[in-house]
């Protein structure tokens, strides 16, 4: 099997490229990958062209830090609404935690693990993609941990203590150009691909999050396959379900969640022939039928638990869908 990754994962990288005076379109083309995939960082593409694009640029470039360059280029935003989950979470251990859990939204071959030491907290990024050893990916590496990095560093500011890196390939660049990068010591020819951080960074917390914005991203993380090739309009309808009556529930917040623009969100649903909507039309439209058929809730809380300002408003819905008034359906249940 091909493992994929999400084109963001290369965001920066024509841009860079063209800085350092190549042509990535040349790049691209020797590596097979069809022009303008790169402008779409919700597509994706095989990690091992990622691979081979990383490796052949940083050749011809002659650039071997290529890798770390890149990462410096790059922000969270590139993990999609991983990124809004982890912005969202109540400390950055919680946050290192959620990346752990749902990072092969990013690709089904990238993992995280966490292991406390006595005095710091190791984290090991790896690749895991067959017959593919170390030095053959040295770029891309580089550029996993290298964002690793610079995550940890956006969320935890002043806190954030790197303590060690530890990379599984010998130095493509003096070590001391890997030690400026990180701040701190880095090991060469070791068994993983590891940062090592202090207890007091993953213990600090993260200021400006939403807990709700929180919930809302895992509940899209939670219904993602660990193909990232799933339809939209599903995870549209998980999110309405889940905000269904609050503010939330609009295109625009379920967008942030997405980490999509709401134009792009609704370039992609009216791709899988709905819309935001008409999505939400159907669920108020189910949840209403099954409130007046089979409870006693008063009416003005339906138009409430279904978002509606007025109770007029679910009466001209009902008509609307049933062609008559919920009074109606109400009592026909009942009898």
């Amino acid at each position: 099997m091909s493992e994929k990754v999400r084109v963001g994962g290369l965001r920066g990288y024509k841009e860079l490229v063209k800085r350092l005076g190549g042509d990535p379109q040349h790049f691209t083309r020797d590596c097979g990958i069809p022009d303008g995939l790169l402008d779409d960082e919700d597509a994706t593409m095989p990690y091992r062209q990622l691979i081979q694009l990383m490796e052949m640029t940083a050749a011809e470039l002659e650039m071997p830090d290529f890798g770390l360059r890149l990462s410096s280029e790059q922000d969270i935003g590139i993990l999609g609404p991983l990124a809004v989950a982890m912005q969202n979470s109540a400390t950055v251990e919680q946050a290192v935690r959620c990346a752990a859990t749902y990072l092969f939204v990013q690709s089904p071959a990238l993992s995280l693990e966490i292991e406390e030491l006595t005095n710091s907290t190791r984290l090991r990024l790896n690749i895991n993609l067959s017959q593919m050893p170390h030095q053959a990916m040295c770029q891309a590496e580089d550029l996993g941990i290298g964002v690793v990095h610079g995550v940890l560093a956006r969320l935890a500011q002043d806190a954030y203590r790197p303590l060690r890196v530890e990379l599984p390939h010998p130095p493509l660049s003096p070590a001391s150009r890997y030690e400026q990068h990180f701040g701190a010591p880095v090991s060469f020819n070791c068994t993983a691909n590891a940062l090592y951080v202090s207890r007091e960074t993953l213990r600090t917390s993260l200021l400006h999050r939403s807990e709700q914005l929180h919930q809302m991203a895992e509940d899209y993380l939670n219904v993602q396959s660990p193909s990232p090739d799933g339809l939209v309009a599903a995870r549209v309808e998980t999110a309405i379900r889940k905000t269904l009556g609050t503010e939330s529930c609009n295109r625009e917040s379920v967008s942030r969640a997405m980490a999509m623009h709401p134009r792009t969100l609704q370039r992609r649903l009216k791709q899988e022939n709905t819309s935001f909507e008409d999505i939400r039309d159907r669920i108020r439209r189910e949840t209403v039928e099954h409130c007046l058929r089979h409870t006693n809730m008063p009416l003005s809380q339906v138009a409430g638990l279904v978002g509606y300002a007025e109770q007029a408003i679910l009466s001209r819905s009902c008509r609307r869908w049933f062609g008559q008034s919920p009074r109606r359906i109400r009592n026909a249940a009942l009898q």
